[in-house]
C-alpha cells in the first residue's frame, strides 16, 4: 500500500490529476461519509482527499438528508479514533473545518492556529497524528482575508508590533512568509498575495521544521495538500501539494470536471 501510494502521489507529480478527479467523483455527495476507518493502516491519501472534496461538495450543496447521530457516534469512539485526514487550518470562526467538509465526530484530525502557521505546538500534534497512524494526508486550508497575516503585513508596514510576546511568536511565524512590496491590508490584492505565500511557506516548514514529518514525506507516507477556502463561495478545493522531489510546493493539476466554480 504504501508503494501504491508513493507512486501515485510522490514520485510521479502527473498522477496528482488522477486524485483530483477521485475529488469529483459523485459517489460522497450524498450525507456525511459513512468511513469509518478502523484499520491499522492509515487510508491512502488519495481516498482521503476523495472523502473532504466529497463533504466540501455536500457542504456547498447545503444537503443535510443524512444527519449525523451524535449519541451513535459517541459510543462508538469511546475507545479510540481513526480519522481519515488530518487538517492543519486557521481559526477564524467562519472556517471550521468539520462543517466545511461536512463531516461529523472521529472523522477528521482538526488542528487550528491563527494564520494557519506551523509552530512547535502545532507540529508537535501533526506529529502525534501521523505516529498514530491516523492519517496520510495533510491538509493545511488558508482562508481569504486572512486576519493574522493582515496583522502582520500592519505590523511590519508600520514598524508597529503588539507587545505580548505571544501575539509577536504569532507575527514573527508569518513575517518571514510576506512579500515586503505589498503590505497594503486595504489592497484584496495584496492581502491574496501574502496569504497564498503565507499557506506555501507553511507547508514547506511541515518538512523544514520536523524531522519526523520530513521522514514521512520522503517515505511516502505522508502527502501534504494546500488548501485556501473561500469565504464567499465556500470552496475548499486542494491548490498546492508539497513534491518531495525537490522540495517544492506546486500547483495542483485544475479540475477536469465535475467540481462546482
Amino acid at each position: 500500500m504504501k508503494e501504491r501510494v508513493s507512486s501515485l502521489f510522490l514520485k510521479r507529480s502527473q498522477s496528482l490529476a488522477v486524485a483530483l478527479f477521485l475529488i469529483l467523483l459523485p459517489a460522497t455527495q450524498a450525507g456525511q461519509s459513512d468511513q469509518h476507518h478502523g484499520s491499522e493502516e492509515p487510508m491512502p491519501p488519495e481516498q482521503a482527499l476523495k472523502l473532504l472534496g466529497g463533504g466540501n461538495l455536500r457542504y456547498l450543496s447545503h444537503d443535510a438528508t443524512n444527519p449525523p447521530d451524535y449519541k451513535r457516534e459517541r459510543k462508538e469512539l469511546v475507545d479510540g479514533q481513526h480519522p481519515y485526514a488530518i487538517v492543519l487550518s486557521c481559526s477564524d470562526s467562519r472556517v471550521p473545518p468539520e462543517i466545511v467538509f461536512d463531516e461529523t465526530l472521529g472523522k477528521i484530525f482538526v488542528i487550528r492556529v491563527a494564520g494557519n502557521v506551523t509552530d512547535p505546538t502545532e507540529l508537535g500534534s501533526v506529529e502525534y497524528a501521523a505516529d498514530h497512524r491516523y492519517s496520510s494526508l495533510l491538509f493545511v486550508m488558508a482562508h481569504e482575508s486572512c486576519g493574522a497575516v493582515k496583522t502582520t503585513m500592519d505590523a511590519v508596514r508600520t514598524n508597529t508590533y503588539p507587545r505580548s510576546a505571544n501575539l509577536m511568536a504569532l507575527i514573527n511565524s508569518i513575517k518571514p512568509t510576506l512579500d515586503r512590496t505589498r503590505l497594503n491590508t486595504e489592497n484584496k490584492a495584496d492581502v491574496a498575495v501574502n496569504v497564498d505565500r503565507n499557506l506555501k511557506a507553511q507547508m514547506v516548514n511541515v518538512v523544514r521544521k520536523s524531522a519526523s514529518l520530513a521522514r514521512r514525506v520522503q517515505r511516502g507516507e505522508l502527502l501534504i495538500v494546500g488548501s485556501i477556502y473561500s469565504l464567499k463561495d465556500g470552496d475548499a478545493r486542494p491548490l498546492y501539494y508539497y513534491d518531495k522531489s525537490d522540495g517544492k510546493v506546486k500547483p495542483y493539476p485544475p479540475a477536469k470536471t465535475g467540481r462546482p466554480n
